[in-house]
């Protein structure tokens, strides 16, 4: 313990428990405590608040823990009501028993008009099922139960914490007065009366605190929760998840080791009443057993501890509930002893110790509870409290879900007064009278914050806007940062938004749009009327796909004049956006859509085919109610797919697949199904590998999944692996067949001969997660599994390589990569790290199940276990060391500097893994951007003992200009003084690092090695650097060099010379053994371009027939495997045309190779409008454009009196009370017409633009 800043210091390894200190405060519950206090402060009329958060499953857990705080609090305060109002108070000698708890509770409730909503069927609003009351009042026995419990959130004080309640046993003062009872047991006899009261007293509190109670619902907790917890309504439920499903008991003599009971040792040196008793008595351990043995007996005779007998256990004993009773303590004070380590409040009459088994000889303090939050809000009169209910609003819910949550939030009447919400609601959300905004977290950006905070006032009602400045957690150093600089985040400068274009997905799907716009093609909107899905395979209707076919052809002179229009900038700067692009995207244009609908036709046909074989189940055995579940989600899920419902409507699920423009970056996204509902979650791939990984948790819409299971879309649902082998010498990563066969590494040179590549390595699949319980507020911050999670760059040859000086000596070298190879790898469970052999993933191959552990294989593939396959897997489908990746593109920049002078060398790791982060949060304070967004590793410097290279890169695919703002000097003095303030440059500071510099939640593994005073004598060096571009002596002419010197024929350094002088990126290879998948070599490319474009130059000996034949073989086998072949023959002028092909296999022109220029974002108005509105109503909001007339807005929603949203229409002019609907917005249409609006159908506009125009010029 630390006297000085209130640290207990022990070996809890979690990173909040490290932290705690009384007084300190989480950030759940810090904002359940803020939130409620805002909303109670406000006025009667203005009772409505947002909360922030920049983390989607944040929002989960916020509003869940928010309402089950608040359901807590409800009950917790009508037992103190209850407990008030019937007397039983401290010394009246009355009581109440726990079986009289639940009626009392829900009389209260009743009384004050503030029962929560417990039955789950519409029985009428004012009739009552007997039934369902029984069990809301069981459900309030056991809620009171869990008050006898220890605290399992330390943030959150019970009614027994705060000195409110105090818990009896019925007749103990009795029993300690009575000599004779304990004269069998010499040392507690001797004891005077009130000491042995005190003693015993805490003897059955430790038993109690430990949940060992003999209660039925307790004993068979499994059983209550189904025929009890399961039958009420979720929203009245606010138990805890401290309790598990088996019994837990004392004894000394059954065994410990078993899952059908929690076993408890009574006199063994660390059990809490063989402390207690040492304590009291003075005695030593071996006296203290015997003591504890002898007083067990008396308390079991006494009937205080019963015996319960657990089957394959034995007996173990409990304390009676029967004898508990329950009171509230002295009205008149509200001071009371505490134990100042572990906070518990003590009510002895004469010892001055804790029963806590960690608090060992520690005295009691009294402190006051007058000013405790909680003491406040339990002692609350139920007429008095504002109740507060909680959504969360995020990507991660339906569209139609969020506005249904806006609707009830603008509503003044409705009980929904706070939502939880991503940026979200940043912007196109107007709540006029909204008068309070949250901050869970200080925001990515001054922008970020503008926006939020311009959520309130809108009026010019006096508003109030909160920030939660955290620390110990995630977010800790971006919280603190601005905690010490707040001007810097409220009056910021607002920098504009940042998106690199120079992505050929990206310009892809802008094309495809552009084709749908040109020619008016109209998708019909269910994929059941674009798939036959009656048909093996679900083909694209032949005549459909023609018709888009004919349709491009006439116009096809028209798109491409209309993409080169709407890119011409883009053009002058993109060298792979050429002519042969553009027109190859549009002619292959209708074979790209019926692609983009092959994951639609894996995971129907995979649907299908689960329905099926539920069927047959069910078929040829007795009812199962949770098979029958899944079988009618199962037909709703395909119902919803064939008919284009939500996430599946045409255009909606096209851009999902990034066929069409999105929202979402990058194209591909990994995604997470929950079995019990089939709702879909998708993230970004590289934050999946870890967030969505097998045995993960997942916080969504009031609960908690695990991720059980892949969901693979492959053929015949079979896992696919690939080879991933691992350069020992420089961390250099080569996946797939062929790269993982190589004989040495590219980058360092090493042999790799010995090095075995790992034969499992699973491109990350979609997954499938279960329900495994309810959010509640007992969780302070999200469970997560800790993985392995390795990072790798393959170098390409495309870099551009930049110099840091100072005063004109080099200090660093930059290489900015677009679009380079990032592969990240997931290794297995951190707690895998410990046994090498355990490393790794298993994957049921029959059923596609995780397992954990050989005890769950075990269990998993035994005939006659109640876990087995489902499918009938054998040991020979289980398949262990699997490990997980992402293989994608993104911006990286590479830093090269050698070790400052004054570093030893055996600080050589510590030094740069310290800049690696101190750069990470310079360039996120900086350029103002989230910690998501940019990430970084070391990897080793080829032939250096001690140097490592830090590799920073933007995690979503495309970029947004983040990292390449490094090799701008401006940008890069800024993002070294914000590095150097972060790590208190100028100020008196930590010894090494803190959480308010360089620690956070996800550097653990790191913070033995950060040390601030390492880098920052070499950052304040940098502070005047100028950053250039290298010239040719540079890198990139040594690898010309490197390629050279592999060439084996004169003609092979010409065509090499010919690719450089070209401007072409360089090949990645020279000199290459293309293998088959079964490592069998195939032929030698001269040259190869990473990952699949293979070179070969034929000189003289290629022209013999037989030469030439054998070369046709091996080629035309190479195409078949994917790859794409350039051939240089010839004379000078066939070379030049060689060249050219070359150039647009890999996407660049042949002329000089420059930087990538980033394009701004930003669009006019008019392309706004175009770009969210209907393809159908593209032509009325042009001829709007022309004329001159204001445009309009899109996907209005009108309200009606009650400022409820009552449907929507795609375009409106609000001052013209002009509108467009489409056909499927008939309740738009018809609360305009009600609101005198004109409102014309979409075909009427577009059959007569002049009755539009004509109105809204009128």
């Amino acid at each position: 313990f630390c006297p000085s800043c209130g640290v207990f210091y022990d070996r809890r390894v979690r990173e909040f428990t490290k932290l705690f200190t009384f007084g300190t405060v989480g950030r759940s519950t810090g904002t359940d405590v803020l939130v409620g206090s805002t909303l109670r402060n406000l006025s009667e009329g203005e009772r409505k608040i947002i909360a922030f958060s920049d983390n989607r499953q944040d929002t989960a857990l916020q509003a869940a823990h928010i309402n089950s705080l608040e359901r807590r609090f409800l009950f917790r305060r009508g037992l103190y009501q209850a407990l008030v109002e019937d007397g039983h108070v401290e010394g009246s000698g009355s009581w109440m028993g726990l079986h009289e708890v639940g009626r009392r509770v829900l009389d209260v409730f009743n009384h004050y008009n503030v029962t929560p909503s417990f039955s789950r069927s519409a029985a009428g609003m004012f009739a009552v099922d007997p039934t369902t009351e029984k069990k809301y009042r069981q459900y309030l026995q056991y809620g009171a139960l869990e008050e006898l419990f220890r605290t399992q959130n330390r943030n959150q004080q019970s009614l027994e914490d705060v000195g409110l309640l105090l818990v009896v046993y019925n007749g103990l003062d009795r029993c300690a007065e009575s000599e004779d009872f304990w004269k069998d047991v010499p040392a507690v006899c001797a004891l005077d009366p009130d000491t042995r009261f005190d003693y015993l007293r805490g003897f059955l509190d430790i038993m109690r605190k430990q949940s060992a109670i003999n209660h039925e619902s307790l004993l068979r907790f499994d059983h209550f929760q189904e025929d009890v917890i399961n039958y009420l309504d979720e929203r009245c439920l606010f138990h805890g998840s401290g309790y598990g499903s088996a019994p837990i008991g004392y004894s000394d003599e059954v065994n410990s080791e078993t899952r059908h009971a929690r076993v408890l040792r009574l006199s063994s040196t660390r059990s809490g009443p063989l402390i207690w008793t040492r304590q009291v008595l003075r005695v030593d351990a071996e006296e203290a057993a015997k003591i504890v043995t002898a007083v067990v007996a008396k308390l079991c005779e006494a009937s205080y501890l019963a015996p319960h007998a657990v089957r394959g256990v034995g007996k173990i004993l409990m304390v009676n509930w029967e004898l508990l009773g329950l009171q509230v303590s002295n009205p008149n004070t509200t001071r009371h002893l505490v134990c100042l380590k572990c906070g518990t409040v003590h009510h002895f009459e004469k010892l001055n110790l804790c029963t806590g088994s960690s608090c060992y000889g520690l005295s009691l303090q009294e402190k006051d509870f007058a000013s405790n939050y909680f003491f406040q809000e339990y002692t609350r009169p139920l007429d008095a409290s504002v109740r507060v209910e909680a959504a969360e609003h995020s990507g991660q819910i339906t569209g139609t879900q969020r506005k249904e949550i806006e609707s009830r939030f603008r509503n003044r009447n409705d009980s929904l007064n706070a939502i939880v919400c991503t940026p979200t609601m940043e912007l196109g959300i107007d709540i006029g009278h909204l008068s309070a905004v949250y901050l869970r977290n200080v925001p990515p950006s001054p922008s970020n914050y503008a926006q939020r905070a311009g959520r309130v006032g809108r009026k010019g009602q006096p508003s109030v806007i909160e920030t939660f400045c955290g620390v110990g957690t995630h977010r800790g150093p971006h919280d603190q940062y601005f905690y010490r600089f707040p001007g810097r985040i409220i009056a910021g400068k607002i920098g504009a938004p940042r998106f690199l274009l120079d992505n050929k997905a990206l310009i892809e799907s802008h094309i495809h749009s552009l084709v749908l716009e040109t020619t008016r093609l109209r998708l019909p909107s269910r994929p059941c009327e674009i798939l036959d899905v009656d048909t093996d395979g679900y083909p694209f209707f032949a005549d459909l796909k023609e018709e888009f076919q004919a349709r491009i052809q006439q116009q096809r002179s028209a798109i491409i004049g209309a993409v080169k229009d709407a890119f011409a900038k883009e053009r002058e700067h993109f060298q792979w956006l050429t002519d042969g692009f553009i027109a190859s995207t549009v002619d292959g244009f209708a074979e790209a859509l019926d692609s983009a609908f092959n994951p639609w036709r894996t995971e129907y046909g995979q649907l299908l085919q689960e329905a099926q074989e539920i069927h047959d189940r069910l078929v040829h055995q007795h009812a199962n109610v949770g098979l029958e579940q899944r079988h009618n989600i199962i037909a709703q899920k395909l119902e919803e797919m064939r008919e284009g419902r939500d996430d599946f409507y045409t255009y909606r699920y096209l851009g999902s697949q990034g066929f069409l423009p999105n929202y979402a970056f990058p194209r591909k996204l990994a995604a997470v199904t929950f079995y019990e509902s089939e709702e879909t979650l998708s993230r970004d791939p590289v934050i999946a590998l870890s967030e969505y990984a097998p045995g993960n948790s997942i916080y969504y819409r009031g609960n908690r999944y695990e991720v059980t299971g892949a969901r693979l879309h492959t053929k015949g649902n079979a896992p696919e692996f690939d080879r991933l082998l691992i350069c020992p010498h420089c961390g250099a990563a080569y996946l797939g067949e062929n790269e993982a066969n190589r004989a040495a590494c590219a980058q360092c040179g090493q042999s790799l001969t010995g090095v075995h590549p790992n034969e499992h390595a699973l491109a990350f699949p979609d997954m499938w997660a279960r329900k495994r319980k309810n959010i509640t507020a007992d969780e302070e911050e999200r469970t997560r599994l800790g993985y392995l999670i390795e990072e790798y760059h393959q170098p390409g040859s495309r870099g551009i390589t930049y110099e840091v000086t100072v005063a004109g000596q080099p200090r660093m070298q930059l290489t900015y990569e677009h679009n380079g190879r990032i592969i990240v790898i997931n290794k297995g469970t951190r707690k895998s790290e410990i046994e090498e052999a355990q490393q790794g993933f298993i994957l049921c191959k029959a059923c596609h199940r995780w397992l954990f552990g050989e005890k769950s294989v075990k269990n998993h593939t035994a005939s006659n276990s109640d876990g087995r396959c489902p499918r009938g897997g054998t040991p020979d489908d289980i398949v262990r060391r699997i490990v997980l990746f992402t293989d994608s593109q993104h911006d990286v920049v590479i830093v090269e500097c050698p070790l400052p002078e004054g570093v030893p060398a055996n600080r050589a790791y510590d030094f740069y893994v310290t800049l690696l982060h101190a750069l990470l949060q310079g360039v996120q304070i900086s350029l103002d951007v989230d910690e998501s967004e940019v990430a970084g590793f070391l990897a080793r410097t080829p032939g250096s003992a001690t140097g490592y290279r830090v590799i920073l890169y933007e995690t979503q695919e495309g970029g947004t200009g983040v990292v390449q703002a490094l090799v701008d000097t401006e940008r890069f003095q800024g993002i070294v003084a914000r590095a150097r303030e972060i790590l208190h440059d100028g100020e008196q500071g930590c010894e090494r690092a803190c959480y308010e510099c360089l620690c956070s939640f996800y550097n653990q593994i790191d913070h033995a090695h950060l040390d601030r005073t390492l880098v920052l004598p070499f950052l304040k060096l940098l502070a005047t650097a100028v950053v250039s571009p290298t010239n040719g002596d540079g890198p990139g002419n040594n690898r010309l060099q490197e390629l050279l010197a592999k060439c084996q024929s004169d003609f092979e350094r010409r065509v090499l010379q010919k690719i450089h002088d070209a401007g072409l990126p360089l090949p990645d290879e020279a000199q290459k053994l293309v293998r088959e998948k079964d490592g069998r070599p195939i032929a030698s490319a001269d040259f190869f371009y990473e990952p699949n474009i293979v070179i070969f130059v034929d000189g003289s000996p290629h022209y013999k027939d037989y030469v030439a034949a054998a070369d046709n073989a091996k080629r035309q086998r190479l195409k078949a495997l994917g790859y794409r072949i350039v051939v240089f023959t010839g004379d000078e002028a066939q070379i030049e045309g060689q060249v050219a092909t070359l150039a647009q296999r890999i996407g660049v022109s042949p002329k000089a190779h420059t930087a990538p220029t980033p394009v701004p974002a930003g669009e006019d108005k008019l392309s706004g409008v175009l770009r969210y509105c209907a393809p159908e109503c593209h032509e009325i909001v042009r001829a709007c454009a022309r004329e001159g007339l204001p445009l309009p807005e899109v996907g209005y929603e009108p309200e009606d009196a009650s400022g409820a949203v009552c449907g929507q229409v795609e375009l409106a002019w609000p001052e013209q009370k002009v509108a467009v609907a489409l056909p499927d917005q008939a309740d738009g249409k018809a609360a305009l017409e009600a609101q005198g609006w004109a409102v014309l159908s979409a075909a009427e506009a577009a059959a007569e633009p002049e009755t539009l125009l004509a109105r809204l010029k009128g």
